[in-house]
């Protein structure tokens, strides 16, 4: 639960919540109509306000009609079915248009992907598996959708750093330090920023390194720059 708001980009269309309740405006805040809930905690929109996605009590809620009804989503209706009937979702995150929508929950080997503006959810699997059905907390996309990070705040085999760079139908684990992999143990901690189709990545890592890696190939490859200047910028993230 918590506190939030995040707009559409022109301003005109807000979702606020404050952990019990959540209210939506179409007119730059003027007016708002909302609902109460157990538990809201994040949600994402689209850059027009035409797509929102929330959580209330970490299930799924779905508008596209800029937040003036919404449709919770469950096993079998819009999301994949699972024996335990509803899933406990941990974090979400939608490409500017709202087409593409990613969601971390923790009982799958995977990540539930939409391609469709939220109507459907596949659930798409990690390449290489692991050894847990536990993959990530903090999902972080590129502003089109095609590229994305979920990171996980446990062990390395348990909560691994996976990504995709192809819409979220494939996705890739990383193990740390082996070959063209990032030298680093990802930490949910840390700070990404993707350039819009996501070919440019710039990951910093917040612990006592201060160091800066980019990849300029869609996260397949990462460098980091040396430059110690970087590091008081770095404590403000």
């Amino acid at each position: 639960s918590g506190n939030g708001i995040i707009t559409s980009e022109d301003g005109q269309n807000i979702c606020i919540w404050d952990g019990s309740n959540f209210a939506t405006s179409t007119d730059y805040g003027n007016t708002f109509s909302g609902v109460n809930t157990s538990n809201e905690s994040i949600s994402v929109i689209s850059i027009t306000g035409q797509y929102i996605c929330r959580l209330e009590s970490r299930k799924l809620h779905v508008s596209n009609n800029y937040g003036a009804t919404f449709t919770q989503l469950t096993s079998g209706n819009g999301l994949p079915n699972f024996g335990s009937g509803q899933t406990t979702i941990e974090d979400i995150n939608m490409s500017t248009s709202g087409q593409y929508i990613m969601v971390s929950a923790n009982e799958f080997n995977g990540v539930l992907v939409s391609d469709n503006y939220g109507v459907s959810f596949s659930l798409n699997s990690v390449t290489g598996g692991g050894t847990s059905n536990n993959y990530g907390r903090n999902i972080l996309m590129s502003p089109n959708g095609r590229c994305a990070i979920n990171l996980g705040p446990g062990s390395l085999n348990n909560n691994p750093y996976i990504y995709t760079n192809d819409y979220g139908v494939t996705w890739y684990r990383i193990t740390v330090g082996s070959g063209n992999q990032l030298p680093i143990t990802p930490d949910i901690n840390n700070v990404v920023y993707f350039s819009y189709d996501g070919t440019h990545i710039y990951y910093i890592d917040t612990s006592d390194s201060k160091k800066l890696y980019y990849s300029n190939d869609s996260g397949l490859t990462y460098s980091h720059t040396p430059d110690t200047r970087f590091s008081n910028l770095f404590s403000l993230c």
